[in-house]
Formats: structure tokens, C-alpha cells, sequence
């Protein structure tokens, strides 16, 4: 199928003001055998934290459906040696993202690294998610892949990036989507 014979759909998403963000790992990238999930963690918007500019709390929680914390480890001023934050996410906000990212790991069927925001009213939102990179060396190699007879689909080019032509449908809150 051409891009260009396909609908392009235009989605609209309300602008927060979180109280947390970050990224969960529903497997830890540097010790993917550790059974634990990680969650990096900072007030307000995590789009400096995400750009390596700014340091995060981090979260250890099992990985299970219904995970336990297991470590906390605070971001420190390394002139003052003093919390970067004087707040962090509840145990049981932590627990929710947990769980729901656990549960989409499972339909997927691999692990990820999932951003997301935590309003001030308590409303958890994922916002974006991606199959987790884990090192090279963790990972199953394309020839391995193809030893074993499994497609490999990974990568690929946009045949036609940039212009889309249709109508547009509004999708009022309480239509259904799926």
C-alpha cells in the first residue's frame, strides 16, 4: 500500500501541566535479566530530562503485574550534594504507571519505553511508547533471525513524506474510537 492511497489521520491532543513526567522501562536497558522495571522521574515537563539536559529521580519496581518498589535513587546537585527535587511521584502513582505499562509490554510482546505525564489532579496519561532498545549484545542478531525463519521488519524509508489530501473528520469526545 502507497502512502499516498491511504487516509492520514490528524490527531488532536489537549496541552497539560503535569506534576510529574518521565519515561518508564518495563525492563531495565542496562541489566535486562534483572527482572526490574525502571522509572526516571522530575516535576513539570520531562522534555529536558528526555534530552539528557536534566537529571531524574529513579524508580525500581518489579516487574510483574503487580509490581513492588524495590529501590528509589534521588537526583543530586553535585555542588551542594542537596535533592535536586523536594517532591516525587506517590508509590502508588509509580505502581499505576507500572502496571499499565507491564500490561502493554505483554500485548505488544516487547518490552518498552513508554513517556508519560501525571496531572496534578492525579490523571495518569502515556503519552508516546516504543519497543525498548536493549544493548546489542542482549539482542537477538539478523542472522539468528533468519537461521530461525523470522521476518525480520525493522527500519524503512517514507515513500512519500510531507503532503496529505482527504477530508477531515472531528471526533467529538464521547464518539467511540474503536
Amino acid at each position: 500500500i502507497r502512502e499516498v492511497d491511504t487516509h492520514m489521520a490528524v490527531l488532536f491532543m489537549p496541552m497539560i501541566e503535569p506534576d510529574f513526567s518521565g519515561v518508564i522501562y518495563t525492563c531495565d536497558p542496562l541489566n535486562p535479566d534483572s527482572e526490574n522495571m525502571i522509572v526516571n522521574a522530575v516535576p513539570g515537563l520531562a522534555h529536558e530530562m528526555i534530552q539528557g539536559r536534566k537529571e531524574a529521580d529513579m524508580f525500581s519496581l518489579s516487574r510483574k503485574e503487580i509490581p513492588r518498589l524495590l529501590n528509589e535513587t534521588q537526583a543530586f546537585d553535585s555542588e551542594s550534594m542537596q535533592p535536586v527535587y523536594s517532591k516525587h511521584p506517590s508509590e502508588s502513582v509509580l505502581k499505576e504507571i507500572a502496571v499499565v505499562s507491564f500490561k502493554l509490554a505483554k500485548i505488544f510482546g516487547h518490552d518498552m519505553d513508554i513517556e508519560w505525564a501525571v496531572e496534578k489532579d492525579g490523571k495518569i496519561w502515556l503519552l508516546q511508547g516504543r519497543k525498548l532498545q536493549i544493548s546489542e549484545t542482549k539482542r537477538e542478531t539478523e542472522a539468528d533471525a533468519k537461521k530461525k525463519n523470522i521476518p525480520v521488519l525493522d527500519g524503512g524509508t517514507t515513500i512519500f513524506p510531507g503532503r496529505a489530501v482527504g477530508p477531515v473528520e472531528y471526533i467529538k469526545e464521547e464518539d467511540k474510537l474503536i
